[in-house]
């Protein structure tokens, strides 16, 4: 049973970033599953992730059935067709609140499978994964996709995309005036942004956001962050700019309110509440917004 400072913590919170089955992985819950016990710990929303498929509808039915707020997002991976802006716009018209760039289709991920032990199992390392430039430039299908994301004030989210790329298309996104931009876990070994970069980017908008996952700390991914190492960077950037997620629910790791709650303990001797609470209630209740 929660209690205490965690439990308080995880009041009203919403966890943007969450893995359930059906899934073509095993996965640890499913979708009424997280709607349950996120409802039980005082959650107010979380966000149902998946690699193959847009989530929406299934998000929609839950949360009629449970009557907990489960909300739909599409990743621009190959299934979909990739940098795909007519699945894009269909997606964001039955009610997708995050569009994540490719992530085990991207150039970054594709070219390293190993490095999430399930990814080999979906991913031939001798396909080519999805670029967003051309030359140094973005390509003509991340414009419209950053069009339709501006119209609709969805959240653009950077997936397990190149450093590089990242750079690229988030200065885009600020010069298009995009106004929900999360970084998705960038120093997780996924990634790999140097703390310099991550910087540079927010000093351009005051709308991009951080991501730190549970599950950058979990040992079954290769090289994962230490606590000490997320501390740092938060510190370092502040809980104003910090959001937190689970990623959870593989088979390996516990439930993401387990994972939640053990991660905000572990931050608790460095932060205080009000500050884990901005990163998991007051940043991530306006990016939904």
């Amino acid at each position: 049973m929660l209690k205490g400072e965690i439990k308080e913590i995880l009041q009203g919170g919403v966890d943007l970033h969450v893995h359930t089955s059906p899934d073509i992985f095993k996965r640890r819950i499913n979708d009424f599953d997280a709607a349950y016990q996120s409802k039980e710990a005082g959650l107010k929303a979380i966000v149902l992730k998946n690699h193959f498929f847009p989530t929406v509808d299934r998000a929609l039915l839950v949360k009629e059935k449970t009557g907990f707020n489960l909300i739909g997002s599409i990743t621009l991976n190959k299934p979909v067709g990739g940098l795909n802006p007519e699945a894009v716009e269909t997606a964001v018209k039955e009610g997708v609140k995050i569009v994540w760039m490719p992530t085990i289709h991207s150039l970054n991920t594709a070219k390293r499978p190993d490095i999430v032990t399930m990814f080999q199992e979906v991913i031939n390392p001798e396909e080519k994964g999805i670029s967003l430039l051309e030359g140094d430039q973005p390509v003509q299908e991340v414009y419209e996709i950053f069009e339709i994301i501006k119209e609709n004030n969805v959240i653009l989210a950077t997936g397990h995309i190149y450093p590089y790329e990242i750079v690229k298309i988030v200065k885009k996104a600020c010069e298009m005036k995009l106004k929900k931009i999360i970084l998705t876990h960038p120093f997780s070994t996924l990634v790999g942004m140097e703390l310099k970069d991550v910087k540079e980017l927010t000093d351009l908008s005051d709308n991009i956001y951080i991501e730190f996952t549970c599950y950058d700390l979990c040992p079954h991914i290769k090289k994962p962050l230490t606590i000490e190492e997320v501390k740092y960077y938060i510190s370092e950037l502040g809980p104003e700019r910090v959001i937190i997620s689970s990623d959870g629910g593989q088979v390996y790791n516990p439930n993401p309110i387990d994972m939640l709650a053990d991660t905000f303990a572990q931050l608790l001797d460095h932060f205080t509440v009000k500050d884990i609470r901005k990163m998991f209630v007051k940043n991530t209740s306006y990016l939904i917004s």
